[in-house]
């Protein structure tokens, strides 16, 4: 039985931890466009989710629909950085958990938080290379915002199963 316990962990920890690198991936491949394909990929999910929000958007003349995109980009890059780190915050605690004790302390977060933080300043850095594109002090703290937020919620999920797993 104990056997099996192990073998399951194993799994799990290598589980989590091919999914934090795969999304660590991710993370570098956005970080790696250049500036102005960066801008591209932006204005196209606002492109898409404005003709679908933002009624009589298609009737709007190109110059109001690029200007309309181009007053967004800003809020929507700033919530994708948010949110990604959001998901590797989820996967790091995870990670963190199937490795180590599968008792979610402080250190466990910690550690995630730790992680997270380190993988958004040496994004940033990454950037400072990357044509068209910089390191903002600004994006490591949003990053590192979205990745508390998602180890926030990991806690809270883990507490109400655990809770649920003693009655």
């Amino acid at each position: 039985m104990i056997k099996k316990r192990k073998a399951e962990i194993n799994i799990r920890a290598l589980v989590f931890i091919l999914l934090t690198v795969i999304w660590c991936g991710v993370i570098f491949t956005f970080s790696a466009q250049k500036a102005d394909e960066s801008s591209e990929t932006s204005g196209g999910v606002i492109y898409m989710t404005c003709r679908i929000t933002v009624s009589g958007f298609t009737d709007l003349s190109d110059a109001a629909r690029e200007e309309l995109i181009e007053s967004m980009q800003f809020r929507v890059r700033k919530a994708a950085h948010f949110t990604v780190y959001l998901i590797l915050g989820v996967l790091s605690v995870q990670m963190f958990l199937a490795v180590g004790r599968p008792v979610l302390t402080r250190n466990c977060a910690l550690s995630a938080l730790g992680f997270c933080l380190l993988y958004a300043v040496s994004d940033e850095l990454h950037q400072h290379f990357v044509p068209g594109r910089s390191c903002q002090l600004r994006d490591v703290c949003i990053d590192t915002a979205g990745a508390a937020v998602g180890i926030l919620i990991s806690t809270a999920v883990f507490a109400l199963r655990s809770k649920n797993d003693r009655k």
